[in-house]
């Protein structure tokens, strides 16, 4: 029995698995090779590991007291970022800039004349 490789679609443990597959079908009695561990995290210790910000617990944050006009919790950690770095968020946008980034949201493409003359005003 030979192998045969070919490329297919499938996940990067899978490809890495068939690689270490014999070139000579196994004997009876006989062990396959163990695969070689992959990756930095493969040579860690598990002590090492529990430093990873994905084993840690997730924790939710207290919301800033900063002073926003939304109800919105997210925006209270945007205004404390603002307030820090000394900037104040933009005005709001006029309808004419509303449509041209709709257009381009939507379309790719920015609206021409036409559209902006039949915008409501």
């Amino acid at each position: 029995m030979s192998v045969h490789l070919r490329w297919v679609a499938v996940p990067a443990a899978v490809a890495l698995c068939s690689l270490a597959l014999p070139a000579q079908p196994l004997q009876p009695g006989t062990t396959a090779p163990k695969a070689p561990a992959i990756g930095p995290a493969a040579r860690q210790s598990p002590r090492q590991n529990a430093d990873l910000w994905v084993l840690k617990p997730v924790v939710r944050p207290p919301v800033p007291s900063a002073v926003t006009q939304s109800a919105n919790p997210i925006d209270a950690f945007i205004a404390a970022q603002y307030k820090t770095k000394g900037l104040r968020p933009a005005a709001p946008a006029d309808k004419l800039t509303l449509l041209r980034r709709v257009y381009l949201d939507l379309i790719g493409i920015p609206p021409t004349l036409r559209p902006i003359g039949e915008a409501p005003t």
